[in-house]
């Protein structure tokens, strides 16, 4: 064997050192934009889920209940469009009643589509005996539905557009802002939808001026200018996105000042556009001479008024930021007028300039917080009544839903601040983690509390005149709804089940409250009536005359306050002819039994109670149909004759006026007329038996025809 010879190693070709890709990190799930946006829209759903089987509240009467134009469904909605807001629930309403009108006519709008499509198309007149119809739960549904996608638009904008590289502040803020209870008012009843789509609008006006900046698309500004104009015709917020619209583009992109006024344009149009449509409709520009309507009428001096505003911007910050306790209402006298010497006043100044004067301070710097609480503040001062009274209410809760996106902001980024900074420090994680679900879970307890209170007016009127025990307004509409709670069945919760004595113990607490409400306001018409109303039922059950002279001692002081409140009026002369028609009960009894003298001196009495009632309505059909009763029964068949023509001439199409015309004429000696009264009885009533025994061949009358 030949030698072998190794072969030499191959030699490997030496290995470049590729530099190691530094990767990012993936993004943790909990800053993923879809994953935020699932668990802020679940969270927004649960914490209103239970307003779903709510009723109608407070005033969803105006736009829904007792509107006769959303009544009539799509039929309605023509002219819903072209009138102010309350005309569809009254059209005699005073176009002075409330400063400026009320035009927004696209919430009840979609009241009357959700009419048309899912309710029972009802008359006015059955309003009272369908108190608690099925029909609100798709309309708080849809609030709900509408709310979530505030939510989530917000988010979009915070996420995307305005703190792109801040995920867990844009989280945060949005989280703040979706389970804030003050924002139970604006979902929790319906007609808080003004509010919702109001902002709703306004974000998707972001939205596409965002757009039309990224794509330099036109079309995307032609967008947000319609948007805005439906957040106009929803709610007057939007007026304040003149300000906030170049707030946001100066703090979130590089516009110069030129381009961020161009981009402003769209609103500025559809404002001047929105102006022309409100003067077209009826623009009232004077304050009403009801403080109920308008809550600073009896400030002293305009600087009691303005110090009293202030203060209530300090009440504000107070809500935002603890939102106990809650009330639906707070109009006169919740707030005290407040003058310079008052120590409150002074921390609303300090605390409220010293807020604006940072945010200001900070514009050069672009500070998030300062954009917040520059945010707050231009969208609460057009319900501030700095510039014009708001109506009868120093503040309301329903007011901070927009404002809120300002504080949500500010407190996000100071969660977002504590969490990193325990995060990079690696210790109290837990401990801040614990904190956040502990609010979630306060706020999701007082939102649910809340929302319960909302249901219905008994449970909601119940807690608020605790929570508001200074408002006229509160302490009456608990009154009055304890009176409308007679016409319905005891409700499982109420502790007294004997219809009776439910009936007793409610009026006599609605009287309670009701006295309360006019020693809140001795001017306060409609209290006085409430409480003339309640001895009016207590007098139907105790039946002794009593509750009738307290009746008019209440309507006699309530006089002196207005003598010509048109319900007080009515309700006077109603009055005296009850108690006359009780005095003629006795007397026909008196006469039965023999006694003919005691009977007239009861006749004359009753008469003078009918003239009683005259005095205060002259034009009282009710009084003169009465008057002619008890002239017929004294004899005195001329004025018999006289009062019944002019009743029929005042109530035309009341049958039982036309009957006794009838008598009237038949014992005057004018046969033809008593049956042409008898038949226009019949042509009203057909079925009224009196008159058709009156015309029946054996009757009196007609004995006397044939003997004609």
């Amino acid at each position: 064997m030949g030698t072998q010879t190794k072969k030499p190693p191959i030699q490997q070709p030496a290995r470049r050192r590729v530099a190691p890709i530094n990767l990012p990190p993936p993004t943790p799930w909990w800053l993923r934009y879809k994953v935020q946006s699932i668990i802020l829209i679940i969270i927004s759903f649960i914490f209103y889920a239970n307003t779903l089987d709510n009723g109608y509240a407070v005033d969803d009467g105006l736009v829904i209940e007792q509107n006769k134009y959303t009544q009539k469904g799509f039929a309605g909605i023509w002219n819903i469009l072209r009138y102010d807001s309350f005309r569809g629930y009254n059209p005699d309403q005073d176009p002075k009643l409330l400063l400026g009108g009320r035009y927004r006519p696209l919430s009840i709008v979609t009241f009357a589509i959700e009419k048309q499509l899912w309710g029972k198309m009802k008359p006015p007149a059955e309003f009272e005996k369908n108190y608690y119809p099925h029909e609100p739960k798709m309309s708080h549904f849809i609030n709900v539905v509408l709310y979530c996608g505030v939510v989530f638009l917000l988010h979009f904008l915070l996420f995307h557009y305005f703190i792109p590289q801040k995920p867990l502040w844009a989280f945060l803020a949005t989280l703040i802002f979706a389970i804030h209870p003050i924002h139970v008012e604006a979902v929790a009843n319906i007609k808080g939808r003004d509010e919702i789509l109001s902002l709703l609008f306004i974000l998707l006006t972001f939205y596409h001026t965002f757009r039309a900046i990224q794509t330099q698309n036109y079309k995307y500004a032609i967008g947000a200018g319609g948007w805005f104009f439906l957040a106009l015709l929803s709610k007057e917020n939007g007026l304040m996105l003149l300000g906030i619209m170049p707030l946001t583009l100066y703090f979130f992109t590089s516009l110069n000042y030129k381009q961020i006024l161009r981009y402003t344009l769209p609103i500025v149009v559809v404002i001047i556009i929105y102006l022309l449509i409100r003067i077209a409709i009826g623009l009232n520009l004077e304050p009403s001479d009801d403080v109920m309507n308008n809550a600073f009428l009896y400030a002293p001096s305009v600087i009691h008024k303005y110090a009293t505003i202030v203060y209530v911007l300090l009440k504000y910050l107070h809500l935002v930021i603890w939102p106990h306790p809650q009330a639906w209402d707070y109009s006169y006298s919740e707030i005290p007028y407040y003058y310079l010497d008052e120590p409150r006043v002074w921390a609303a100044i300090i605390i409220n300039t010293a807020l604006l004067g940072w945010g200001f301070w900070q514009l050069p710097k672009r500070s998030i917080y300062a954009y917040g609480i520059l945010f707050y503040y231009l969208s609460i001062f057009i319900v501030s009544s700095i510039l014009l009274n708001i109506g009868g209410a120093f503040l309301a809760d329903r007011f901070l839903f927009q404002p809120s996106i300002g504080f949500a902001i500010v407190m996000g980024g100071i969660f977002t601040q504590i969490l990193e900074h325990y995060r990079q420090e690696k210790k109290n994680i837990a401990l801040s983690i614990t904190i956040l679900f502990v609010i979630i879970g306060l706020c999701f307890w007082k939102t649910s509390v809340r929302n319960e209170q909302w249901a219905w007016n008994l449970k909601l009127f119940a807690n608020d005149v605790y929570a508001a025990p200074h408002s006229a307004r509160t302490n009456a509409a608990y009154a009055d709804q304890l009176k409308t709670q007679l016409t319905m069945p005891p409700e499982p919760w109420e502790k007294i089940q004997n219809v009776e004595e439910r009936k007793k113990a409610y009026l006599k607490e609605g009287l309670i409250w009701a006295r309360k409400a006019i020693e809140r306001h001795k001017g306060f018409m409609e209290a006085y009536i409430i409480m003339g109303q309640l001895y009016y039922f207590l007098e139907e059950i105790y039946k002794d005359g009593k509750y009738l002279d307290e009746e008019e001692k209440i309507y006699m002081e309530a006089y002196k306050v207005n003598p010509k409140h048109p319900t007080l009026i009515n309700n006077i002369a109603r009055l005296y002819i009850q108690k006359a028609n009780e005095l003629g009960k006795k007397a026909e009894h008196s006469r039965k039994e023999g006694k003919e003298e005691l009977a007239l001196q009861q006749y004359q009495k009753t008469i003078q109670l009918c003239y009683k009632a005259l005095q205060y309505d002259p034009k009282n059909a009710a009084a003169h149909s009465n008057l002619g009763l008890y002239y017929y029964n004294v004899g005195r068949n001329d004025s018999s004759l006289h009062h019944y023509k002019l009743a029929v001439s005042y109530e035309k199409t009341n049958a039982e006026h036309w009957y006794g015309l009838g008598w009237s004429y038949f014992n005057n000696g004018k046969q033809d007329s008593a049956v042409w009264a008898w038949k226009e009885c019949l042509r009203i009533n057909p079925e009224h038996k009196q008159a058709r025994d009156a015309l029946y061949p054996k009757a009196p009358v007609f004995k006397i025809i044939q003997q004609k």
